[in-house]
């Protein structure tokens, strides 16, 4: 095959430990934020300091950095940002900053001139005009909306302008390119434009509607739904999705509609709908792994993953099966389709929500929304990863987030997806103690697992989890 364009893998980066473990599992770069300026206020983030520490372990190795300041700023934030700008550029060494408000920009400009500046998916940006509108502004790289389809994608790295970045996996919002008031709304004071959003779309809620004369048919989340008559009896309606889209059509007859959130029962929204349709709230999440052919091609030179607030064994997993799938194409085509079913199942036993290709392919698809039968199952859970011990060079500590006990098989999550299990033969605390067990929440010393680099997270069945 001919020579193609290596791509960018751009993976999220919430906190030290999933930068750490990001840059290991096949990151070409990473993007992080602090608590005030990012658009992820419960991401965890980074001091200044875990900033400079991120900074320096993933130049070493090669990985750049971008710091998101997408925030919709008012006037009381350039006081402080400012002076963050310049801390940025001058002793953080960030590659870029993630940016959506033109007064940020014009400031990182004036402040800061020497950081390359990325504009944020948050700009909703959808067509090669509105590129070359941002590139006159000082922008080098464009992260379109995710409403853009892949013929408008090829279309817009077709005419040259600035460097142009996708989403190519994780969660997606139902406002248009995240702008979302609904958290705000339902939370109060919690707003996702301000880097604090509660997901309140993704909460449990009864759709209501009148189907006919008397007759009420509602859905209860996505679990039972039913439509009643006053003088029948009440039809529960199938939990499959070819009959849940029946049931559907019997609400869409309805003018009227209303929602009840599940923690607040008797407190009915009106839920309006627009000569578009009706924009119901909850998203699969985004995968485009299968379509990776048509995106190399393409003329992108990012390809994003969603997911700051995401744990680290999420961060770790998806980064890796990208690494993969990228590697296997750049040796040729054949490579790539032949793992695609191995990298499939791989993001199966990850578990969520279940995935769609989103408006890639151009109008909204069938698949795009999440009901709750759908989701994966997750086939493994994190058992812990491998942080970094500064008093002795022999054993590296492991974070422990599931009980394990000595004599347990743990997998070893690799890069390369060639797992390996081993056993835990003894377990000690950080006092040198020896333990039989530990908990969620302990640091130990796990005897065999010394080889390990910092980062490497361990894996155990989701089953056994769940009975111990």
């Amino acid at each position: 095959m001919s020579k193609v364009r290596k791509l960018e893998l751009l993976a999220p980066a919430g906190n030290l430990d999933k930068l750490k473990s990001a840059v290991l599992y096949g990151a070409d770069a990473v993007y992080l934020s602090n608590r005030f300026f990012g658009l992820r206020g419960k991401a965890g983030n980074f001091t200044l300091n875990q900033m400079k520490e991120g900074v320096e372990f993933a130049h070493a190795r090669g990985v750049k950095v971008y710091a998101a300041v997408n925030i919709f700023a008012y006037n009381r934030d350039f006081r402080r940002l400012a002076e963050y700008l310049k801390i940025l550029q001058d002793e953080i060494h960030i590659d870029a900053i993630i940016v959506t408000d033109p007064g940020v920009i014009d400031l990182a400009k004036e402040v800061a001139p020497k950081l390359e500046l990325h504009l944020s998916t948050q700009a909703n940006t959808l067509n090669y005009r509105a590129c070359s509108f941002w590139k006159k502004q000082g922008v080098s790289r464009v992260i379109l909306a995710r409403e853009v389809s892949f013929k408008d994608i090829k279309k817009i790295c077709a005419e040259d302008i600035v460097d142009i970045e996708i989403f190519v996996h994780g969660s997606i919002c139902i406002a248009y390119s995240g702008r979302c008031f609904i958290s705000n709304y339902m939370s109060k004071y919690r707003d996702a434009n301000r880097g604090l959003c509660t997901n309140s779309c993704r909460w449990n809620y009864s759709l209501q509607g009148k189907v006919g004369e008397g007759t009420t048919c509602s859905t209860h989340g996505s679990d039972t739904s039913a439509c009643s008559n006053p003088t029948d009896e009440t039809t529960q309606v199938p939990a499959t999705e070819s009959e849940f889209k029946e049931h559907a059509k019997d609400l869409a007859t309805s003018n009227e509609f209303q929602v009840e959130e599940a923690e607040r029962p008797g407190e009915y929204m009106p839920l309006e709908e627009d000569g578009r349709g009706t924009y119901l709230f909850n998203s699969k999440d985004l995968s485009l792994i299968n379509r990776l052919d048509d995106i190399i091609e393409s003329g992108l030179v990012s390809l994003k993953v969603e997911g700051r607030t995401k744990s680290v064994s999420y961060v770790s997993c998806i980064t890796a099966i990208y690494r993969k799938a990228l590697d296997a194409y750049y040796s040729s085509k054949e490579d790539y389709y032949k793992i695609l079913p191995d990298l499939n199942m791989e993001l199966a036993q990850i578990g969520g929500r279940g995935y769609t290709e989103g408006l890639f392919k151009g109008d909204h698809q069938d698949d795009y929304n999440y009901h709750e039968n759908l989701a994966l199952q997750h086939s493994y859970d994190l058992a812990g990863y491998v942080r970094k011990d500064h008093e002795t060079e022999k054993l590296k500590h492991v974070s422990i987030k599931q009980k394990l006990i000595v004599g347990q098989e743990v997998q070893i999550f690799r890069r390369d997806l060639n797992h390996e299990f081993r056993t835990i033969k003894e377990i000690y605390k950080l006092d040198g103690t020896k333990v039989e067990r530990v908990v969620g929440g302990d640091e130990a010393y796990l005897s065999g697992f010394d080889d390990l680099e910092e980062g490497t997270i361990l894996r155990i069945g989701s089953k056994l989890a769940r009975k111990e």
